[in-house]
């Protein structure tokens, strides 16, 4: 029995007391309606899925007297509609006798869980989004309890669309937090609070404090939204994953008084964000305590890795590119460290196209380098960096100049690319294979070192490569242990001028080979 959104229309009623509905799908259903007003003296069994589905309802029916049992799946499943009042309400013998909550929030709603005869389980996705900007607003003291794969978004997370706008209030107290947590008690046990791409467009806000979000996979994300403007008194513990995850956030959220521990993977993950403030942040416990950055960078972005009050970890492939040639600006005397497997892609290698450019800059100084190295500090410890044939597209420009590259399979790749056009004043250390690797690409290598690389510089060229060429830009070679200079292509090389130092018996002769001419 379903009765539909223009029941209570033009003056509608309806009345329904004294009845037995069974053995359908769903016995019972109200769609966005405040009719009946009341819900008396009723039987719902034996439904293939609920006894009771209540959407959309502004005003709950007050159900009294009813009997709900041997349904299959939930006995009252709400979905945007408030908690209903309940008085002589027994369920038994259903799927799951709980009261519980999934779907589309449309508009302003409060779920007062604190003051509610009983507990509320969320179920699949909880959506708050539509055009009238909904809020939901959650009691001090409420516990919301997700089953397995249950997640709560703020906003949906497409494009910036007024119609996908949602808001969120959560505000507990010291003594009265609101708890978000697994239903079965494990790590992993939900899919965490998630706030997406319109949790800030048109107006929309969000406030997030004095709460407990526990044993999701990930506890808390934003999603390319900069709502909530501040994470306040926050406890994030127990995730699968990571506490929280920052994603294309363009001003993070101020962290303040959080606790973030006991997660299994990284405290704090940040994807196409800056380095977040923090005050009074603790992390204990977790898989890996430090700030730690993966994922593509889409917009211009400043790492302020030298000033940051701590060390910064990369993690899997970070990758610069976008339509808008988004640059990846690096400050002198950053140190950016990289987990095994980890690697830096400026621009994405395929065919030429707007859509994957990538721009880097990274500017130190002679006292102050940008270092880039192994975290584990093994030689190989990381896959390098690579300039993609994107990096000179559609005006892109990038530069590197004083910085110290080490400790990689191989520290840098010019993939098909001019750009850089110039490597300067840099230094290239430990890989283990190439320091330096030119596939069809002809910078100017200027005031280099490559010291204990397996291969210093391996070129795949078909034109003449410049490496020195003259007093005032000459590069020192010293300690590569298995050739100075690779050049597999059928390009000249002009490499005068350079310092090529030996102290194994061996000349420089006798590490340096040209394809064509050598055999």
């Amino acid at each position: 029995l379903l009765i539909g959104n223009n029941a209570d229309t033009g003056g509608a009623t309806c009345q329904l007391e004294h009845c037995l509905i069974e053995k359908a799908t769903r016995n019972l259903a109200l769609h966005n309606t405040t009719q009946p007003a009341t819900l008396a003296n009723l039987e719902l069994r034996d439904a293939s899925d609920e006894g009771l589905f209540l959407m959309g309802v502004s005003t709950d029916p007050v159900l009294s007297n009813l009997s709900i049992h041997d349904n299959a799946d939930f006995s009252v499943l709400l979905s945007g509609s408030p908690l209903p009042a309940m008085s002589g309400v027994t369920r038994t013998g259903n799927g799951e006798d709980r009261v519980a909550y999934t779907g589309q929030i449309e508009g302003d709603l409060t779920l007062d869980i604190a003051g509610y005869s009983e507990p509320v389980v969320f179920t699949g996705t909880t959506h708050v989004y539509g055009p009238a900007n909904p809020r939901l607003t959650l009691t001090a003291g409420s516990e919301l309890r997700f089953m397995s794969g249950a997640r709560l978004n703020i906003s949906y997370d497409a494009g910036e669309n007024n119609v996908w706008r949602g808001q969120l209030t959560a505000v507990g107290t010291a003594l009265d937090p609101i708890v978000f947590t697994a239903d079965n008690g494990l790590s992993g046990g939900w899919n965490g609070l998630q706030f997406g791409g319109n949790a800030d467009t048109g107006g929309a806000t969000c406030q997030l404090e004095y709460c407990l979000i526990e044993m999701a996979t990930r506890n808390l994300a934003l999603h390319d939204t900069t709502q909530p403007a501040t994470l306040a008194n926050l406890e994030l513990r127990d995730a699968s994953d990571e506490g929280l995850f920052l994603l294309g956030v363009s001003t993070d959220p101020a962290l303040s008084n959080l606790s973030i521990h006991d997660n299994a993977d990284f405290s704090v993950l940040l994807s196409g964000s800056p380095l977040p403030a923090m005050s009074a942040v603790t992390r204990t416990g977790n898989g890996e305590n430090r700030v730690a950055y993966t994922g593509q960078v889409e917009g211009d972005l400043t790492l302020d890795i030298a000033g940051y009050s701590e060390p910064v970890v990369f993690t899997g492939t970070t990758y610069v590119f976008g339509s808008a040639n988004p640059r990846l600006t690096l400050t002198a005397g950053s140190e950016l460290r990289f987990a095994p497997g980890a690697s830096l892609r400026i621009s994405y290698d395929t065919g030429n196209n707007n859509a994957w450019r990538g721009q880097l800059t990274a500017q130190g100084s002679a006292s102050d380098p940008i270092v880039f190295t192994a975290d584990d500090g093994l030689s190989g410890g990381w896959n390098g960096i690579t300039f993609g044939n994107n990096a000179d597209f559609g005006g892109a420009v990038s530069s590197m100049e004083h910085c110290r590259i080490e400790l990689a399979g191989e520290n840098l790749v010019f993939s098909s690319t001019n750009q850089p056009d110039t490597l300067r004043q840099c230094q290239l250390g430990a890989a283990l294979t190439n320091g330096l690797r030119l596939t069809g690409s002809y910078p100017l290598v200027a005031n280099c070192t490559f010291e204990d690389n397996a291969t210093a510089i391996r070129l795949e060229n078909s034109a003449t490569t410049t490496i020195g060429n003259s007093l005032a830009l000459s590069n020192s070679f010293l300690g590569n242990s298995t050739w100075y200079l690779y050049n597999n292509g059928a390009g000249d090389v002009d490499a005068r001028y350079n310092g090529w130092c030996t102290s194994d018996g061996f000349t420089p002769a006798d590490r340096i080979w040209d394809e064509v001419d050598d055999p």
